[in-house]
């Protein structure tokens, strides 16, 4: 106990303190201006929003590592081919034993693409700066805080965490210049604003996980069919009592709930998670933030992991027969089940 009461300790946990205490004062930032709906660039040419620049990003992020790991396959992996296989062997046993390696094998690709562009949304949106680069303008509707603009270098200008009133909304016409809008020496700068970032995480806007949303929606609904053929339906519409039909009831509303659970377990968790972060900015900038961006890092990949994992769960439950309550396993399982453990056999052998 004497050790951790040190006065190095002591010495080092106090000049922390001042550094975080101090930094509110000396550092201040901005609060971002927090908006549900996804933010246009200004001054593009190109109608996109902010978040479609951003799921671009993650697109070409996940097509990337995907050449990467496959451009040089050895029976041993090694570096990004090797983590990607280890992600992958992952989620195809908790697949095998929930619907058999026939239908594992088929529900993979679907399910690792959807956990990679989460992924890779998520995890952009926390890399530092992400959000904090773009084009000051003063919004076009009211009640917005307006932060004052302040010249860093030629040309490079920033909002400081002076704020200086609050936006009265303005005409939304293309290219009306907003009331108030004084340039800044000329540059077009208004001279208090808000930061509309030219990139902000994915899957903070609402349309990307319902879009997600739906594709694993049909996705499970075409499982249910493929397996069961039309017998799928003796799950929600089963005529032969009152209870029957009062559970099918039950089971249809809960299938279409299953968009709402998908999409805005996604949304929410993402989207408070970064307004929190940006909270925790603005009332201690140094060091107190990290633990929370450090969180977010990992509250991204369980809700990639989650999503995927879901699609295959619920696609489990939908090939589930109505009649036996149990996952008729393809007449080619046995086939593909001796090549999966053929595959694992050669590389045990190629490491030993």
């Amino acid at each position: 106990m004497s050790r951790i009461f040190s006065p190095r300790n002591i010495l080092i946990i106090v000049v922390l303190i001042a550094l975080i205490v101090g930094a509110k004062f000396l550092f201040p930032a901005p609060l971002p201006t927090i908006v549900l709906a996804p933010e246009k660039i200004p001054g593009w040419a190109i109608p996109i929003t902010n978040t479609q620049l951003a799921m671009l990003l993650a697109d070409a992020t996940v097509l990337l590592i995907g050449f990467l790991a496959v451009r040089k396959r050895s029976l041993v992996p090694s570096g990004i081919q090797n983590w990607v296989e280890g992600i992958l062997e992952l989620f195809l046993n908790q697949a095998q034993d929930l619907v058999g390696p026939a239908h594992a094998r088929r529900m993979i690709p679907i399910a690792m693409t959807v956990f990679s562009l989460i992924l890779a949304a998520n995890w952009w949106g926390r890399v530092p700066g992400f959000e904090a680069i773009g084009v000051i303008e003063q919004p076009h509707v009211g009640g917005l805080p307006l932060w004052q603009t302040q010249r860093l270098l030629p040309g490079v200008y920033t909002v400081t965490a002076n704020q200086v009133g609050v936006s009265k909304g303005t005409p939304a016409t293309e290219g009306a210049a907003p009331e108030g809008a004084a340039a800044t020496e000329g540059h077009g700068v208004p001279e208090a604003g808000i930061l509309v970032p030219y990139l902000r995480g994915a899957t903070t806007d609402l349309n990307f996980p319902i879009a997600l949303a739906l594709i694993a929606f049909i996705y499970i609904q075409y499982n249910g069919f493929k397996v069961n053929g039309l017998g799928y339906l003796k799950k929600f519409f089963n005529f032969t009592g009152f209870i029957p039909i009062f559970v099918g009831i039950l089971e249809l509303v809960s299938e279409f709930a299953k968009i709402i659970s998908f999409s805005f377990r996604l949304f929410g968790n993402i989207f408070a998670g970064t307004v929190l972060v940006f909270v925790m900015s603005f009332l201690l900038p140094w060091l107190v933030p990290m633990p929370f961006a450090a969180l977010e890092l990992f509250m991204g990949l369980v809700q990639a992991a989650v999503f995927a994992l879901l699609i295959i769960v619920f696609s489990a439950g939908a090939m589930e027969s109505h009649e036996h309550h149990e996952v008729p396993v393809a007449t080619e399982g046995g086939a593909m089940e001796a090549a999966v453990e053929d595959e694992r056999a050669m590389r045990q052998r190629a490491h030993a």
